[in-house]
């Protein structure tokens, strides 16, 4: 029976041992929250910098895209289906003039008119038949006086005319037309004289593109 009661001195010594033990196990869980806490840090700051990556990349295709097709409409050679994907041509009105094949038909992305630069959204849409968020780039340009969007076919060039049946000319015919005479022309005044005023800018519309 002695052998069952521990000495005061052995209930010492287990104390002091449990003690031990309870501070190595308090020292592991707080080095094993302090490393779980980094690793929740360090992967939500990585994410964060994968998110903002991301967000710059398909902020910079859309703005490559709008000014390829923005120069081309201020060139006048852009037809009634943009090459470039995710993309419209607006006037002020809101009407859609041109538009990549999977905008057809669709409003325009934005209501907002790109002025005096470059305009940032992210909008939700429909394309391809699903709907998303897409962060879209607007770009302010004009149309030339006298050109509109073409239908591809009003795009080709015109046949040149054939020369099959031309008769031939006669020397004299051949012979290019004489100058005409200045002489008896009357000297113009100083208003007919100026040269004629450059062109009126032409139509203002904004380029919409588009990156899901």
């Amino acid at each position: 029976m002695k052998g069952a009661f521990l000495t005061p001195s052995a209930r010492k010594a287990a104390f002091i041992a449990l003690g031990r033990l309870t501070i190595r196990v308090r020292l592991t869980a707080l080095a094993v929250l302090i490393v779980a806490v980094g690793l929740v840090a360090g992967s939500a700051i990585v994410l964060a910098l994968v998110e903002e990556n991301l967000l710059a990349g398909a902020e910079n295709a859309a703005r490559q895209r709008a000014s390829d097709t923005a120069a081309l409409v201020a060139a006048g050679a852009v037809s009634s289906t943009v090459d470039n994907r995710l993309v419209q041509v607006v006037d002020r009105g809101g009407q859609v003039l041109a538009a990549s094949p999977e905008l057809r038909g669709r409003p325009p992305l934005l209501s907002a008119w790109p002025s005096p630069g470059p305009l940032v959204e992210t909008v939700t849409a429909t394309a391809d038949g699903e709907p998303g968020e897409f962060l879209v780039v607007a770009v302010p340009t004009t149309i030339p006086l006298g050109a509109s969007p073409q239908t591809p076919e009003e795009a080709q060039p015109p046949h040149p005319p054939s020369s099959l049946g031309a008769s031939p000319q006669t020397p004299e015919e051949a012979q290019p037309p004489h100058p005409p005479s200045s002489l008896g022309a009357s000297p113009q005044t100083p208003e007919e004289a100026q040269p004629p005023h450059p062109p009126l800018d032409g139509k203002p519309v904004a380029v919409y593109a588009a990156s899901s």
